[in-house]
């Protein structure tokens, strides 16, 4: 799975760990994923963030 964001690429740290703000979903992805990251676009605009969810 691959999605497009505007955003920066960063991890999931202990900042995005609050419940009412932004980050919810990398914490998600994190939980749920066998391997994920992000990366940089090459135009410079915002990442890319993938994952890789094993099946059962």
């Amino acid at each position: 799975m691959e999605v497009i964001g505007g955003g920066p690429t960063r991890s999931p740290a202990a900042t995005d760990r609050d419940p009412d703000e932004h980050g919810r979903g990398r914490l998600i992805v994190a939980s749920l994923a066998s391997r994920w990251g992000t990366s940089r676009r090459r135009d410079r605009h915002g990442c890319i963030h993938w994952a890789q969810i094993a099946p059962d």
